[in-house]
């Protein structure tokens, strides 16, 4: 599975580099997929094994892990300097995320429908538009 992913991610960011996409669009879209295809194949095993708390387990752990962790340890390492023009895209998907979570999945027994994961896969897909 690492080879893989490597192999997505490096052909990615090749192909982007070529085409000039910037830095930040290739780190917060291709590079973010690529290291999470372990979380995918992960989450779709448990799924098909009807292990559901694994998957959930796996995905928010996984992020917990990276958003809180990783660029604290780059931060000891080296300062990182971070672009406020982020914070559009990424405030107003969160807060559609919270609502999602918290006003439909809690109020449908707590169970994520196919119609929840294409409006998840959408979300995505407006995120990565905004980058643009």
């Amino acid at each position: 599975m690492k080879f893989g992913a490597d192999f997505v991610v490096n052909g990615a960011v090749s192909i982007a580099e070529y085409f000039g996409v910037s830095q930040s669009v290739i780190s917060m879209t291709i590079v973010s997929v690529g290291t999470s295809l372990p979380e995918i194949v992960t989450c779709i095993i448990a799924t098909i094994k009807k292990e559901s708390d694994l998957a959930i387990g796996n995905v928010i752990g996984s992020n917990i892990f990276n958003i809180c962790l990783l660029p604290a340890i780059g931060a000891v390492i080296t300062p990182i300097h971070y672009d406020l023009s982020f914070n559009r895209s990424l405030i107003f998907l969160l807060l559609i995320t919270i609502y999602l979570l918290v006003f439909d999945l809690f109020r449908n027994q707590r169970t994520i429908t196919k119609h929840h994961g294409v409006v998840f896969v959408l979300l995505f897909c407006l995120y990565v538009s905004c980058l643009f």
